[in-house]
């Protein structure tokens, strides 16, 4: 289930791996590697472990339960020795789902363009694949839609992952984490605040950015800039 790596060169076996999880309707390219976070990470010692939604870019849509994804996941952090992860947005909830399930796996966590408001539908993600498949254009998706077919995405695959992904696991899950999370989360994002999300982790970090929508946090320097400061403590 892990997208291809082309990036990987011959000093990967010296550097610490962390797992990066794309956003929904999106690709690692497009989330992780058009910004430069595999060089990024280079820096500071790490290489970046891609990590694929199903149904997204050249991955089969899910034919299991959510459960069968994490699983999968987990098993990828396993079997690489990882225990850093970053997400965004639907990458950034599958993390948390996995963190309630498996807390042992998992060291440090960063969850860019996540908020309060993605705890607000109990139906999760399912209600995205309703409408992005909808005959009827749905304006409240249109964006999503873009983003996903210029990814080069098929709308029914990321619709069945849409339909497939848990909700969020329950706040009062979250306080159970004993795992040092950085929350970054855009000044404009409408997802947000994250009130509620930092009550919940005991032991989170916020960083707001400045001027920054929900699209455009995993491109933005300060967001870089604080994941460096974070992973270099």
């Amino acid at each position: 289930m892990t997208d291809t790596n082309s990036h990987v060169n011959s000093n990967d076996a010296d550097r610490a791996p962390a797992l990066f999880v794309h956003g929904f309707g999106s690709t690692h390219e497009a989330t992780w590697g058009v910004p430069g976070w595999h060089e990024l990470m280079e820096t500071i010692g790490y290489r970046v472990v891609p990590f694929g939604l199903p149904g997204h870019g050249e991955l089969p849509a899910p034919s299991g339960t959510d459960d069968d994804m994490l699983a999968e996941l987990l098993a990828v952090m396993h079997e690489s020795g990882i225990t850093t992860a970053v997400g965004f947005s639907a990458g950034a909830l599958m993390l948390l789902r996995a963190a309630v399930r498996s807390p042992e796996s998992f060291t440090r966590l960063v969850l860019v363009g996540i908020g309060d408001q993605m705890w607000g539908d109990a139906s999760g993600f399912s209600s995205l694949g309703d409408k992005l498949l909808s005959p009827e254009p749905d304006p409240s998706v249109a964006l999503i839609r873009q983003l996903a077919l210029r990814a080069g995405n098929s709308l029914k695959s990321v619709a069945a992952y849409a339909k497939t992904a848990a909700p969020p696991p329950a706040l009062s899950r979250l306080k159970e984490l004993d795992v040092e999370t950085l929350i970054l989360l855009g000044e404009e994002d409408t997802v947000g605040p994250a009130d509620d999300l930092m009550a919940a982790l005991p032991h989170a970090t916020l960083v707001t950015l400045s001027r920054v929508d929900h699209y455009r946090a995993p491109g933005s320097a300060e967001a870089m800039s604080a994941v460096l400061d974070f992973l270099a403590q």
